[in-house]
């Protein structure tokens, strides 16, 4: 209370008012401290009216479909592939093809796993089996990797749209999903682990134990919805990002 005392005169010094001395405050504190009545009993009343639920599973095309109606759109992402990213922005580049939307500069900063290192997953299930599965997990990269770059890359040529995309590897798989928007949006997800087939170019089966992303849905932090936790997550998620991006990212492609 004594500690107490202090900042409040201090403040009310600050305002050019009355201190209240140690007997009103303390009044004031235990005012504070009187529940107030409430019309529900205990079992009535629902945690959710004093929570914000959490977010729902949502498709990454309606966010990125908003997210393309600004003028800078700055879209960052740490992905296994870039599988999920990639569908999402291709409706957004149709409607800038048709004239629906038209940003002035487009900025797309992706992590994902480098090939060139040991990863622990994709994990071959038989030894003989490994470096098969290293040659599959970098055409999935690459094919999505290089899906995202045409397609941005298009924009630049056919509509003069500032496009600037940078590409960088980290030294592990990813085990969760993370795309950022426009400073103000984070879509997330976590990634399962399941063993699975998968077939190489040769049309041959491989049974592998890999991350398994959500195909999509992903839950939608905003921070502008006025909720202190979505706000902090998206403030922390720019935050853990940009400490990976900037310390152990190796640069890829870049244009």
């Amino acid at each position: 209370m004594d500690d107490l005392i202090k900042v409040v005169r201090v403040l009310s010094d600050w305002a050019n008012l009355p201190a209240p001395d140690f007997r009103e405050w303390s009044q004031l504190v235990e005012r504070a401290r009187i529940p107030k009545p409430s019309q529900q009993t205990p079992q009535e009343r629902s945690p959710d009216r004093d929570w914000p639920m959490m977010p729902a599973m949502v498709s990454i095309r309606g966010p990125l479909a908003s997210a393309f109606e600004a003028e800078d759109v700055e879209i960052d992402a740490i992905c296994v592939t870039g599988h999920a990213l990639a569908l999402g922005i291709a409706g957004p580049v149709q409607d800038i093809h048709a004239g629906r939307l038209r940003p002035r500069q487009i900025k797309l900063r992706i992590l994902t796993a480098n090939i060139d290192v040991s990863l622990p997953l994709p994990t071959h299930r038989q030894e003989e089996d490994a470096e098969r599965v290293r040659q599959l997990r970098l055409r999935d990269r690459n094919i999505y990797v290089n899906t995202l770059h045409g397609a941005l890359a298009s924009l630049r040529d056919t509509h003069g749209i500032e496009v600037r995309m940078e590409f960088r590897g980290i030294p592990f798989t990813p085990l969760t999903e993370l795309i950022l928007l426009n400073g103000v949006e984070a879509l997330f997800s976590y990634c399962k682990i399941s063993a699975r087939s998968v077939t190489d170019a040769k049309g041959d089966s491989v049974e592998v134990y890999d991350t398994v992303t959500s195909q999509g849905m992903m839950k939608r932090f905003n921070a502008a919805s006025g909720y202190y936790a979505d706000r902090e997550f998206v403030t922390e998620s720019y935050r853990w990002f940009n400490s990976i991006w900037e310390t152990i990212s190796t640069e890829g492609f870049s244009s």
